[in-house]
C-alpha cells in the first residue's frame, strides 16, 4: 500500500499547487506564477541530482531538447489555463493525456490504436464540452473560458507527445531529464515575461502575502514531485498512475468545501466522461505500450 499512499500524498500536494496557481492570478501575472513553479522545481531537482552524483547533460541528445521544449510549452499552456478556469477543470482536461498517447502513437510510432480507444476519445471530448456548458453564467467571461479550455487541451496533447518521445531517452536517467526540462521551462517563462513586459512591474508590486503564496506553490510542487517519484519507483506504474487521478477528486472536494463552488450536473458528468476512460486506458497499459516505458516521474512534469 505504501506506493499508493505516496501517490495520494503527491496528488494532494499537486492539488495545493493547482489551487494556488488559480488563486494567485488575482495578485500577479500568470507568467510569474509559472516561473515560481519552474524555478523551484529546477533548484530542487538540480540540487538533488548533484547530491546523488547523477550526471547532467545540456546540449545532447537533440531529442532531450524536444522533450523539454514541448514540456515547457505544455506547462505554460497549463498555467494560462489556470488563469481562466477553476483548477479542477484544468486538472481534469490535462489528465486526458493517456488517451492522446494512444492516438498519437499511430502517426509517430506506427502503432495503430485498438478499436476500444475511439469510444474513449469520444467520451473525453464530450466531457470537455459538458464542462464548458456547466459553467454558463460563471464569473469568467465566455471567451476567456473557451481560451482556457483550448490551452488546457493543447497542454494535454503536448504531454502525450512528451510521453511518446521518452522511448528515445531511455538511456538517460529520469532525474537528468527533469532537471533539463525544469531549466528550459524556467528560461521559457523568463523569455515570455520579457516579451509581455511583466518582469519588473509585477515583481516590484507584489504584496508580501503574494510572495508567501508563490513560495508555498513552489514548495507544494516540490513535495508533490518527491512523493510522485517515490510512488512510481516502488509500485506498478499503471496502477500508480490511476491513483494519480485522485488529484481531480481532491480539487473538486477542495473547491466544494473551501471555495463554495456549486458544481452543476454538466461539470460533474463531464468530469466522469473524462476520468473514467482515462483510468481505463491506464489500466489497460495503453500508455506503457505506446511509450515503451512506464509512465513515471519524468514523463509528465507539467
Amino acid at each position: 500500500m505504501l506506493p499508493y499512499l505516496w501517490m495520494l500524498t503527491g496528488a494532494a500536494a499537486f492539488t495545493v499547487m493547482s489551487e494556488l496557481a488559480h488563486a494567485l492570478n488575482h495578485g500577479c501575472h500568470w507568467t510569474v506564477v509559472a516561473l515560481a513553479r519552474t524555478s523551484f522545481a529546477f533548484v530542487f531537482t538540480f540540487t538533488l541530482a548533484k547530491s546523488r552524483g547523477i550526471p547532467l547533460v545540456f546540449w545532447k541528445p537533440g531529442t532531450l531538447w524536444l522533450r523539454s521544449i514541448f514540456g515547457s510549452i505544455s506547462l505554460m499552456c497549463t498555467f494560462y489555463a489556470f488563469k481562466n478556469l477553476p483548477a479542477s477543470d484544468v486538472v481534469v482536461i490535462t489528465n486526458m493525456f493517456p488517451i492522446w498517447v494512444a492516438i498519437l502513437s499511430w502517426p509517430i510510432l506506427g502503432e495503430r490504436p485498438s478499436f476500444e480507444v475511439w469510444p474513449a476519445v469520444v467520451c473525453s471530448v464530450a466531457g470537455a464540452a459538458l464542462i464548458n456548458q456547466g459553467e454558463q453564467g460563471a464569473a469568467v467571461a465566455g471567451a476567456d473560458r473557451i481560451g482556457g479550455l483550448i490551452t488546457a487541451g493543447i497542454s494535454s496533447v503536448l504531454s502525450a507527445g512528451v510521453v511518446i518521445g521518452l522511448n528515445l531517452l531511455q538511456r538517460i536517467p529520469s532525474q537528468t531529464i527533469v532537471v533539463h526540462f525544469s531549466g528550459v521551462a524556467t528560461c521559457f517563462c523568463l523569455a515570455l515575461m520579457t516579451t509581455a513586459g511583466t518582469q519588473q512591474e509585477h515583481f516590484t508590486s507584489l504584496a508580501p502575502t503574494t510572495w508567501l503564496l508563490l513560495i508555498a506553490l513552489g514548495l507544494s510542487a516540490s513535495v508533490g514531485q518527491i512523493f510522485l517519484t517515490k510512488a512510481f519507483a516502488a509500485g506498478p506504474a499503471s496502477r500508480v498512475a490511476v491513483v494519480a487521478l485522485s488529484q481531480v477528486v481532491f480539487c473538486y472536494v477542495f473547491e466544494l468545501c473551501f471555495l463554495g463552488r456549486a458544481f452543476q450536473w454538466n461539470s460533474l458528468a463531464g468530469m466522469m466522461l473524462i476520468i473514467v476512460p482515462t483510468a481505463w486506458m491506464l489500466l489497460r497499459g495503453e500508455v506503457s505500450r505506446a511509450a515503451r516505458v512506464p509512465p513515471g516521474p519524468a514523463d509528465v512534469m507539467e
